[in-house]
């Protein structure tokens, strides 16, 4: 699934096209240019492992085209044959809400994503902060929006 992401990202027609099962797979694909994909969250798996020989997996992920950004969420059936992953086909999950900067369902606003804790607490919560901070015209604004003390804030250059 992964690989699979990447190559929607990087554009690479040619390898959608080799790891998806000819069953399925369409006689030709073009990606779409204009499209960014920037985020890929596995929501779940369901087999999959090294002795089986299909699986689900059902993710989300993230993009930007010329209408704003948008969630894709589905999930998707693989099948493994001569040791290869196949993608045959996935059920999509409608989110319009997902367009134009409307949160998806299930999608924490900004304060509440700031301060759920992660595995690398530190370093996401200062590059999230330091994103926003770029974003807004001043330090107290971010605190502001976030109910901040000021000394939480990273300073950017």
């Amino acid at each position: 699934m992964r690989s699979r992401f990447s190559a929607f990202a990087r554009g690479d027609a040619a390898y959608l096209l080799a790891s998806w099962h000819p069953s399925t797979r369409p006689r030709t694909l073009e990606v779409d240019a204009d499209v960014t994909w920037r985020r890929l969250q596995i929501v779940d798996t369901v087999a999959g492992g090294v002795d089986d020989a299909d699986g689900v997996v059902e993710f989300r992920a993230s993009y930007r085209d010329a209408g704003g950004a948008g969630l894709l969420h589905e999930r998707s059936r693989f099948i493994r044959e001569a040791g290869r992953w196949l993608y045959l086909d996935g059920d999509v999950a409608a989110h319009p809400a997902a367009r134009r900067g409307r949160r998806a369902p299930h999608t924490p606003p900004l304060e509440e994503a700031a301060k759920r804790p992660s595995r690398n607490q530190p370093a996401d919560e200062q590059r999230f902060l330091a994103c926003l901070q770029r974003t807004v015209d001043h330090p107290l604004e971010v605190c502001r929006l976030l109910a901040l003390p000021l000394h939480r804030i990273p300073l950017v250059e």
